[in-house]
């Protein structure tokens, strides 16, 4: 057993199953509906119904407040102070601490989200299924979706409207146990595929996207995924003590768990979806921020506003000048050890669509995908559930 994961599991314990549900107050990398994103998606992984998360999702969504250490930007005045020309308005979102919802948190705490008349609301929400009936009955305003966890909301008649790309990279990625042989791991993916060809594959829950992806992998190297066992394993945080324990072979997960798992040494990465070095169909974006069409079109104002915040958060995030204390931000909001700060803002940063351009190309693949494995009847496109908001 790895010692090592004691300590990731105390980092760990924080997060709920909305782990892909945005961020209490900022959210994603493009803020904080990001983690609702996620939430979405783990919540339905968990749940084992497909509206799942990263993608998306989660029990406990609410993300602890916190001041970061470098507090100079929260301490300047004007940037405390609503902008005058703006009506101040207030966004509800599913919440939870997410890596996705790190720059929407910071840009909450230090002020940004006032510049722009923001405030937001931590709504509790569970599964994906809840943030769909949080949504039709107006108790939330938008949420984060995997694309898998999107087209099922629209297949079951849910009139969901996509606005912002959050992650220009799929949602999920693999890690492998470190006690697990790879002979065949200088073959690339496909090798590395080859000889987990039979092994016990974690994800979020049975049926959702993260088995999706899984089963993915296996059908693009040419295998038999029935070959494996795919086994629900939650969050990151028992994710980890699965592969720890030796209960699973690898994983399909999302962050923090993949730096979390690598930095500790619970797991290897012998290839990764995010850096483009998996199949190349699966280089698609993997989570977006979401709404009830009706809503995005009568509230337009609060979407733009809310996508100017997202923009300049992730910027804000992205500026080498500010990473102490963005890194003060995670430590606190994420809960993370000193080691594995560097790895998780990194990786995140580098997955984040910073403008939140939505990837049309890609959304349509993702169609083409779903319906090839049954998760949907239809190939939905990017021209039937995104829209943007007008000015």
């Amino acid at each position: 057993m790895n010692t090592s994961f004691s300590r990731s599991s105390r980092v760990l314990a924080g997060l709920a199953i909305a782990v892909v549900a945005v961020g209490c107050g900022g959210s994603d990398d493009d803020s904080s509906s990001d983690a609702t994103d996620a939430t979405s998606d783990v919540a339905a992984d968990t749940t084992s119904s497909e509206t799942e998360a990263p993608d998306s999702e989660p029990v406990n969504t609410d993300a602890p407040d916190a001041e970061p250490a470098s507090t100079e930007a929260a301490a300047d005045d004007d940037a405390a102070e609503p902008a005058a020309d703006l009506e101040p308005v207030v966004i509800r979102q599913a919440c939870a601490p997410t890596a996705s919802s790190l720059a929407g948190e910071v840009g909450q705490r230090n002020g940004l989200s006032d510049e722009y008349a923001i405030s937001f609301e931590c709504v509790q929400v569970g599964a994906g299924p809840e943030i769909a009936t949080a949504m039709v009955t107006d108790a939330i305003d938008l949420a984060g979706f995997t694309p898998s966890n999107a087209y099922v909301l629209l297949e079951q008649d849910v009139d969901l409207a996509l606005f912002r790309q959050s992650l220009g990279t799929d949602f999920f990625d693999i890690i492998v146990s470190s006690d697990f042989p790879l002979p065949s791991a200088d073959q690339g993916w496909e090798g590395v595929m080859s000889d987990l060809a039979e092994a016990r594959i974690g994800v979020v829950a049975r049926g959702a996207a993260a088995e999706d992806m899984a089963r993915g992998l296996y059908t693009e190297a040419g295998l038999d995924p029935d070959q494996a066992t795919f086994i629900a394993t939650g969050l990151p945080k028992t994710t980890l003590a699965a592969l720890s324990n030796g209960e699973i072979d690898a994983a399909l997960t999302f962050e923090p768990g993949i730096s979390l798992a690598l930095t500790e040494g619970i797991a290897v990465q012998p290839f990764s979806m995010q850096e483009g070095t998996g199949p190349e169909r699966f280089n698609w974006p993997g989570l977006f921020l979401g709404a009830l069409r009706e809503k995005i079109e009568t509230e337009p104002e609060l979407f733009n506003r809310y996508m100017e915040f997202s923009t300049a958060a992730n910027e804000y995030m992205a500026d080498p000048a500010n990473r102490e204390e963005v890194n003060d931000v995670a430590a606190d909001f994420l809960g993370l050890p000193p080691e594995a700060i560097d790895l998780v803002i990194d990786r995140t940063i580098a997955n984040t669509t910073t403008d939140g351009t939505i990837d049309s190309d890609g959304l349509d693949r993702i169609g083409e995908f779903f319906a090839e494995i049954g998760r949907t009847e239809t190939a939905y496109t990017a021209d039937e559930i995104v829209l943007v908001p007008s000015s």
